[in-house]
């Protein structure tokens, strides 16, 4: 009897053992699951193709006018004036959709300043177009973050919803036949802007 018990306690430490092998594994699987699964949700997945806009080009959407909130002595208008894309054919041009309740939008745009300060000697165009609902609150976040870039207003949300944008922030970069090369969801770095920029340029 004794040495069946003893066999039988050593049957159940290996299964016991196998058990948590068992689960060990199973959870490193969920893990790598979930992070991958987290990166997708917070836009890690750079180099997408699902570019939203039909064609790829912006022909159909090129004539959408949003308000110019500062900056518009880069491309030849004055403050407060209007501007499509269809004005800036010919030049490259990085799209930056957010809004001032966006915390991360905010940091952001101090990774686009640092990236313009680069580039604002070429004919690059970098505009930041804000969702918000009235000229306030992104004029507030472009003061106070000291931001030089051209900033648009995209009242009601026209130009954002002809892109497609599923929220913010999101950047579109377009070529100068305007057509959009690339799409960026979430936040940016200017090491991830320096890298695409190529793509718009050469």
């Amino acid at each position: 009897m004794k040495g069946y018990s003893k066999e039988k306690e050593a049957g159940q430490a290996r299964s016991s053992h196998l058990d948590r092998l068992f689960l060990s594994v199973f959870l490193v699987f969920f893990g790598i699951f979930f992070v991958w699964q987290l990166s997708k949700g917070l836009g890690i997945d750079r180099g997408r193709n699902d570019l939203n806009v039909d064609s790829r080009k912006l022909s159909s959407i090129s004539s959408i006018k949003v308000e110019i909130l500062q900056g518009g002595s880069f491309i030849n208008h004055k403050n407060g004036s209007l501007v499509s894309l269809a004005e800036l054919r010919g030049r490259p041009v990085v799209v930056n959709f957010w809004a001032s309740w966006c915390h991360v939008c905010c940091e952001e745009a101090g990774e686009f300043e640092m990236f313009w300060q680069s580039h604002n000697q070429e004919d690059l165009v970098v505009i930041g177009v804000s969702i918000d609902d009235s000229v306030e609150e992104p004029l507030n976040e472009i003061y106070e973050h000291k931001l030089s870039y051209l900033m648009g207003l995209d009242k009601g949300g026209v130009l954002a919803a002809a892109f497609g944008i599923t929220g913010v922030p999101e950047t579109f970069f377009l070529d100068r036949q305007g057509v959009v090369k690339h799409k960026e969801i979430g936040p940016v770095t200017t090491r991830i802007l320096e890298a695409v920029l190529p793509q718009i340029t050469n």
